[in-house]
This record gives C-alpha cells, sequence and structure tokens, in this order.
C-alpha cells in the first residue's frame, strides 16, 4: 500500500521481472514537507547542498519517492528504509537483498524494484538539438554509427537515445555507471544488450512515448522475458 499523496505513480509492465514506475515529480510539490521528512540525515545534507530551488526540490521529492515505493513493496514505513550510495552514486537499500533504480530527465522520474539480480533503469527527454557527431562518436561503437546513418534524421535521433538508455540502464546494473566505455558494447542492430551477464529492455512509456525513452537492464540473468 502506497502512502497516500496528493500526487501520483504511473505502474508501468514489468519487464525482465523488474516492477517499474514513472511520475511527474512536479504534481508532488505539495507532498514535499512529508518527502523531506522522510530523509536520511545524509540525503538532506546531499540535497542541501543544490544551489537551484527547483532542481533540489526535485532531487528531494524523487528521493523521497524510491522510499515510498520501497517501503511499499517490503511493507515497511518510508522513513524505516535505509538507502546507501556506493563509490558511484548507485543506491543499496541496507538491510534487504532488494536491488533498485531510478533516473530522471527534468520533472519526469522512472523507479525500477528487482528481486533476486542487479538492475538499472535510464529515461531520456528526445533533444535532437544535442544529438552532435561528437557524441555519437563517443557512445556509439562503429557499428552502431554505421547503422544510424542508414536512417532518416528523425529515427536518427530516437535511435540514438534507444541505445544510450539501454547503454545506461546496463551500466547501472554492472554498478559502474558511466566510467565504463559506452562505444565497447553495441545496442544495436539487435535493439536491445544481450549477453552471458546482462539482458536490457525498452520499457513502454504510454503518452510519455513521444517526448521521452526509456530502458531496463538486468545483471546476471538467462533469457529475456
Amino acid at each position: 500500500m502506497i502512502a497516500a499523496l496528493d500526487g501520483s505513480f504511473d505502474q508501468l509492465q514489468s519487464k525482465l521481472g523488474v516492477q517499474l514506475a514513472i511520475a511527474d515529480t512536479s504534481s508532488f510539490l505539495s507532498d514535499l514537507p512529508f518527502l523531506r521528512s522522510i530523509l536520511s540525515e545524509r540525503d538532506l545534507q546531499a540535497v542541501n547542498l543544490i544551489g537551484n530551488a527547483i532542481v533540489r526540490d526535485r532531487t528531494t521529492i524523487r528521493r523521497g519517492l524510491l522510499r515510498v515505493l520501497i517501503g511499499s513493496r517490503l511493507g515497511l514505513e518510508p522513513d524505516q528504509i535505509v538507502l546507501q550510495p556506493d563509490r558511484y552514486g548507485k543506491p543499496h537499500l541496507v538491510g534487504h537483498s532488494l536491488p533498485v533504480s531510478c533516473s530522471s530527465s527534468g520533472v519526469i522520474a522512472l523507479f525500477g524494484i528487482g528481486s533476486d539480480c542487479a538492475i538499472g533503469v535510464d529515461i531520456e527527454r528526445l533533444e535532437s538539438s544535442i544529438v552532435t557527431p561528437a557524441l555519437r562518436r563517443f557512445t556509439m561503437s562503429a557499428v552502431e554509427e554505421q547503422y544510424l546513418k542508414t536512417l532518416p534524421e528523425s529515427e536518427a535521433v530516437r535511435a540514438f537515445y534507444q541505445a544510450w538508455t539501454h547503454k545506461e540502464a546496463s551500466l547501472k546494473a554492472r554498478g559502474t555507471g558511466l566510467r565504463e566505455e559506452l562505444r565497447e558494447f553495441a545496442v544495436f542492430p539487435r535493439g536491445f544488450v544481450e549477453t552471458t551477464e546482462l539482458c536490457s529492455a525498452s520499457i513502454e512509456l504510454g503518452k510519455l512515448s513521444a517526448t521521452h525513452i526509456a530502458a531496463v537492464a538486468t545483471l546476471r540473468r538467462e533469457g529475456r522475458e
């Protein structure tokens, strides 16, 4: 049972055994005092260092909502949830083996809760202006770059973000974030990652699919669902 809040989550179709939820953080502004009250002292210290008030509020809401979702899954009060970031900033649930991941793009926040394997999620807003040749060379493998060149511009932008989200979600599942070389593994031409250790899948976003794209990845899971 999710705590009574003025804002609301949208539960998305589970992928690769991961429970997925998405929220517009701007709809939770009236819940900000409560969500701030359930954060740990560590979280409050980190949030208070953010100079931009809008970003600070979004971060507070996102971190609070993650605790609400985990509490609902475990049958605990949100303020009982203890999250410890690793050296790469990925949150880990203290005292429980439940793997979690979150991502945001502007006001939109995406949350993933797994079960028996490490997970990662990523969401990005589709913005053609930042998809420069230099960025593509930095993030895409040679095979992917050739594939993108065969597509019309609008399709190439979406394909780029599909590859980007699958790669970032995969690196989050590994626990390394963007410290690994993005060009070292490819999403296209298959459209997903599937190795002996990683699987990724696109997330269906419904009405947000026109403006955003997202992916989820799991570590050490056989096959795809």
